[in-house]
């Protein structure tokens, strides 16, 4: 499942695994502090395939709060981590 995470429409037998990674990923990707620091914007609808969202049954519905949280989450653990560093966000 990990290896058709980018498309998981190949993952045969495990295309709901793949899907699920494969938005996990987009996720992921809109909350990696290093892509908020090189300025640009991120929408994770957008670089998910419409085939993960048919096979999971989520809607985009779902992936905007979850981004949200995340963030702010995450600004959480790094000011734990490093009390500095939720400056620079």
């Amino acid at each position: 499942m990990v290896g058709f995470h980018h498309e998981p429409q190949h993952a045969g037998e495990y295309a709901l695994e793949a899907s699920i990674v494969h938005i996990a990923t987009a996720v992921a990707n809109c909350v990696e502090p290093s892509w908020k620091m090189a300025g640009e914007e991120h929408d994770a609808t957008r670089q998910i395939k419409a085939f993960a969202w048919h096979v999971t049954g989520l809607s985009q519905d779902v992936v905007e709060g979850v981004v949200s949280d995340i963030s702010v989450e995450s600004l959480d653990v790094l000011s734990v981590v490093n009390p500095d560093s939720a400056m620079i966000f």
